[in-house]
């Protein structure tokens, strides 16, 4: 009896003992199979959290108009790489972006950023706009009350003639060169342009007066009434150009108007080719006439009138800016030999472009206190003469 109760306990042992052998086995094949879960869930969190770092960092949206564009998408390398994709001021909804991301948003490198923006929206809501629309570049933040698509084709447009201006002008350290931004307010109105203008700027506008501007300070801007056209509101290239007109006034306030008149057209020209094409065209007419009495030349540039200035100053301007080179102009005749040197008679020397050179020569000084045009071009190495020959031959192609 006892060894038959002592045989079932054994083999009651021995079944529990497989019994606990088979749970450990398929424990075990859940325990695996629990740990690889969790692994590729690891890895599937950890490929989330880098995406989110590196591949789409911040989406950015104008959420003061009623559109709600997205101005901008991009991922850190973007950022990094290209200054022109960083929209600043905009508000962001990627929650997981790095904290230092979301300052670099609101804040430049100039130092630019978040108080002066509030500044120029403050100020167009003390001229009366109370939801302005804001669209901004590398250079320029610009804001007021016409609608965000039309706000931001005008901005693009200045932003490319404020690159063509910058990079023709060649700034240098000591130059008065803009820290930060150019503010651009935008008017759908010009009762609107004019009572901002009165009332914020301080200044009494003309009644023919669309535009208004300060180049001085550390806050330089514009202000301009866009013209509207169906159902979108645009600047041609000329009136876009004014920011053009400020940065020759930062590097260059002395030269005369015709200069800066002729600035400005040059960068219209240069950035609008269909602007271009009939500015060139209209100055080929103008130094076509074979009439003496009409003949067409330099004087009329800086002396002319009217629309026929703006095209020829613009065409010498950029012939000037964009084209030109240091003359060699050969000395007369000397010895009996009758040999010719290659030094110019006014050789001066010129380090930098040749339209720095220009434009430094109107800076008053000891030896010119009343610097001319004439002494503008005398500092380039050429003569009245030279320089209407070559311009002629370039402008008439």
């Amino acid at each position: 009896m006892i060894n038959r109760f002592q045989s079932c306990q054994k083999n009651t042992r021995k079944s529990q003992l497989h019994l606990n052998i088979g749970c450990l086995k398929d424990n075990s094949q859940k325990g695996r199979f629990l740990f690889g879960l969790l692994l590729l869930l690891g890895f599937v969190a950890l490929t989330k959290s880098e995406a989110s770092e590196t591949e789409t960092i911040y989406s950015v949206h104008d959420y003061s108009s009623a559109e709600n564009i997205v101005l901008a998408k991009g991922n850190k390398r973007d950022y990094e790489n290209n200054s022109q994709i960083n929209p600043s001021f905009t508000q962001s909804r990627s929650e997981s972006m790095p904290n230092r991301f979301k300052v670099s948003l609101i804040q430049d490198e100039e130092g630019w950023g978040k108080k002066e923006r509030a500044n120029a929206l403050e100020k167009l809501k003390l001229g009366g706009v109370s939801k302005p629309t804001q669209y901004e570049t590398k250079n320029i933040f610009s804001c007021g009350n016409i609608p965000a698509p039309s706000l931001r084709s005008i901005t693009e447009m200045m932003q490319k003639q404020y690159s063509l201006a910058e990079q023709s002008l060649h700034f240098e350290p000591q130059d008065n060169q803009i820290r930060g931004k150019l503010v651009i307010f935008v008017f759908s109105e010009k009762k609107e342009f004019a009572t901002f203008s009165r009332t914020v700027l301080q200044k009494r506008p003309d009644a023919n007066s669309d535009s208004t501007y300060s180049s001085n300070g550390d806050d330089p801007y514009l202000a301009v009434t866009a013209e509207k056209i169906k159902m979108n509101y645009t600047l041609n290239a000329y009136e876009s150009a004014l920011v053009a007109t400020i940065l020759l006034e930062r590097k260059a306030n002395a030269a005369p108007s015709w200069v800066k008149i002729g600035f400005r057209e040059s960068i219209a020209n240069r950035s609008v080719p269909s602007y271009g094409q009939k500015s060139r065209q209209q100055v080929r007419k103008l130094l076509a006439s074979k009439k003496k009495e009409e003949k067409i030349g330099l004087k009329d540039a800086w002396s002319g009138e009217g629309v026929n200035q703006v095209v020829l100053a613009g065409s010498v301007i950029e012939y000037l800016a964009f084209y030109a080179k240091v003359p060699k102009i050969k000395s007369k005749t000397k010895g009996k030999k009758g040999k010719k040197s290659d030094e110019p008679e006014n050789k001066n020397e010129i380090t930098g472009p040749l339209f720095s050179a220009f434009l430094s020569a109107y800076n008053r000084s000891e030896d010119r206190p009343n610097p001319t045009d004439m002494d503008a071009i005398t500092a380039i190495n050429y003569t009245s003469e030279s320089l209407e020959k070559v311009w002629r031959s370039w402008a008439i192609k």
